[in-house]
């Protein structure tokens, strides 16, 4: 079977470093070929270059029509890595070098793998460019972890191997995401919640892509940035039910930090008028979306999240939902879980062994939990 033609955008971060390392892992399974930008020369080793067919300008002669030929030779066009300048550019049609009209012309899907310190991964302009590109364009990272001069943040390029497996695995490995809390009404204006924010569900969605898995995030908490993962919201639990049963979770992986109501009132149609005096709130106890979610798929591998003062019952929570790990917080802690960026948690196996994860950047627990489940 005759290889698929690839062609490799490199932009001037300094991540472009690592975009040899993809080649030698893609060579294969593509014929490739790149086109640098003048900022990316600045980062590559061009003798690593030369044996491979790569364009940095139109050249000389100006009748070539170097980005008509590139753009329909490829099969596939990736931008790895991408920085926010050339999503500012694809966002805005923007076609002045070779580059960018190459990308004009191309008709199939871009792939972009995102490069850059996090603040401007986080600014407003380049949060609207994303959400513009991914209309038409697919967007994967970035990750969480070390950035140029000497930081750390949300906005490390996405490692070769797991960029390879992107590309190349068709059938990539499920990971579902539950996450935030559930409103639970009193009547069509007022309800019951708690205090998750969601932002521990939104950084294992963010991990979980990173690392090349086929992601879904379910959650009720908008996520600050929406890329390599499919995102459902829902509002309360019936919203949730709805999703988990029309949703594939036969196999695969679920992390379930989602804080969802205990208890559900007994709705009132309309506005409870105060002038109606005192009222008492019957709750009635809440459908286990988890063990709902296990007895039905047991195939799959379920990470359950508790968050209680104390580690009393936990095995025993752990068997009755048919979890495979439970990740305990202490919420008794001020300075971690509920909407804070701060978690330390534990992580109870089916064996009884218990991991401690100490105080860090909920990304970094996130890595970690991940760390511990699939390796």
């Amino acid at each position: 079977m005759p290889h698929k033609n690839l062609l490799i955008g490199i932009t001037g971060s300094i991540a472009a470093k690592k975009t040899p390392d993809l080649i030698d892992l893609l060579k294969d399974n593509y014929n490739i070929k790149c086109i640098i930008t003048y900022e990316g020369t600045n980062y590559i080793d061009k003798e690593y270059f030369k044996d491979i067919d790569t364009f940095y300008t139109w050249g000389e002669d100006r009748k070539k029509s170097t980005h008509i030929d590139l753009s329909r030779w490829a099969d596939e066009f990736i931008i790895y890595p991408a920085t926010s300048n050339i999503i500012s550019k694809i966002a805005h049609g923007s076609g002045e070098d070779l580059l960018t009209t190459t990308i004009l012309m191309f008709k199939g899907r871009l792939k972009i793998f995102p490069a850059m310190h996090e603040e401007m991964f986080n600014n407003n302009f380049n949060k609207v460019n994303l959400e513009t590109i991914q209309v038409v364009h697919d967007v994967y990272g970035p990750e969480y972890g070390r950035l140029d001069a000497g930081d750390s943040g949300l906005g490390r390029l996405i490692e070769p191997a797991n960029a390879f497996k992107i590309l190349t695995d068709k059938n990539r490995e499920k990971v579902f995401i539950i996450s935030g809390s559930t409103k639970e009404y009193i009547d069509d204006v007022r309800f019951i919640t708690n205090a998750s924010s969601g932002k521990q569900g939104y950084a294992l969605a963010i991990e979980a892509s990173a690392r090349g898995f086929d992601t879904t995030y379910i959650s009720s908490a908008e996520p600050n940035q929406n890329t390599g993962f499919n995102y459902i919201d829902f509002d309360n639990t019936a919203d949730l039910l709805s999703i988990v049963n029309e949703v594939d979770l036969s196999k695969g992986y679920l992390f379930m930090p989602a804080a969802i109501s205990d208890f559900i009132p007994n709705k009132t149609d309309g506005k409870i008028n105060r002038r109606e005096g005192e009222r008492v709130l019957k709750l009635s106890p809440n459908v286990d979306i988890i063990k709902t979610i296990t007895s039905k798929n047991p195939k799959l591998i379920a990470i359950g999240f508790s968050a209680q003062l104390n580690m009393k019952g936990d095995r025993m929570k752990l068997d009755e939902k048919n979890l495979d790990y439970l990740v305990i917080n202490d919420i008794s802690n001020k300075e971690t879980g509920f909407g804070s960026d701060f978690n330390e948690v534990s992580i109870l196996n089916k064996k009884g062994e218990v991991k401690n994860i100490e105080t860090s950047n909920k990304f970094v627990i996130a890595k970690k939990i991940m760390n511990y489940v699939f390796e």
